[in-house]
């Protein structure tokens, strides 16, 4: 709120405005400048003048929607931020876990790889150091006694609209057998 106002940018309705996008971005800092910077850009390309002739600064909801929507800014800053670094078997793991929205268990999910065909076959070990690091590292998914879910809940919707789950499986499988570190 405070960069936008000392920007002379008015927000409609800002606690909405600021909860939609802590919802979608589950405060990555990353993905929320790069979501404000598209809010400025939009701003900055829809500019309305008053009746006197002055421009009008605000932001609505509305607009943070439209953000939020463009295929764009999902795909490359709100995926690529997330998965930057990550490896191909992360990535992997990320993709076939949006199939169903439920809570996986490390054996869920080398059941899922081996289904895959993976090869060569992911071990235990690996895949649970895959698992911790989208935990720590990349969080992406949180762990608790029951097992892995995404900890961000925009992720899985982002993924279903914006890849082909299926073609970019391929791709990183072939990623994954080349350099399965």
């Amino acid at each position: 709120i405070s960069p936008m106002s000392q920007l002379e940018i008015e927000l409609v309705d800002p606690k909405a405005i600021v909860k939609r996008i802590w919802d979608f971005t589950s405060g990555h800092p990353n993905v929320v400048q790069r979501l404000c910077h598209n809010l400025i850009e939009r701003l900055n390309n829809h500019l309305i003048k008053n009746v006197n002739g002055h421009e009008i600064r605000r932001i609505s909801l509305a607009d943070v929607d439209a953000v939020i929507g463009d295929p764009t800014f999902q795909e490359v800053d709100f995926l690529q931020t997330y998965w930057d670094r990550a490896t191909p078997l992360e990535q992997i793991i990320s993709l076939l876990m949006v199939q169903k929205d439920k809570t996986y268990h490390l054996l869920e999910i080398l059941e899922m790889l081996r289904a895959r065909n993976l090869r060569p076959e992911p071990q235990p070990d690996v895949v649970k150091d895959a698992l911790d690091r989208l935990v720590t590292l990349r969080s992406i998914l949180k762990h608790h006694q029951t097992g892995y879910e995404f900890a961000v809940s925009a992720f899985p919707k982002v993924l279903v609209q914006t890849v082909t789950a299926e073609d970019l499986l391929l791709s990183l499988r072939n990623d994954y057998i080349k350099n399965p570190t």
